[in-house]
């Protein structure tokens, strides 16, 4: 991981590295996660990806209980906040 970390900085392509080198079959191919709220995510990885800026990428690899992750963030949004007639119990 901290191989590959080094390759990002240089300036290689992320989901080149992820379909070569990641491990979970359900983001191999481009290694995105799409978006996601805090509370999706186990603790370790939420706390990373979530003190991260936009186009940062991990500098040391993020371990979890399902293994060592490479976070880059690629975008950032704000949750709109529901309108009164959609949280008004019916």
């Amino acid at each position: 991981a901290k191989d590959l970390i080094a390759k990002l900085q240089a300036g290689e392509d992320f989901k080149k590295l992820s379909a070569a080198h990641s491990q979970d079959p359900g983001t191999k191919a481009t290694g995105d996660l799409g978006y996601f709220t805090r509370d999706m995510m186990v603790k370790e990885f939420a706390d990373a990806a979530f003190s991260m800026q936009k186009g940062e990428i991990s500098p040391v690899p993020v371990k979890t209980q399902f293994g060592y992750h490479v976070i880059q963030v690629m975008d950032k949004r704000t949750r709109p906040v529901p309108d009164f007639a959609a949280m008004k119990p019916t």
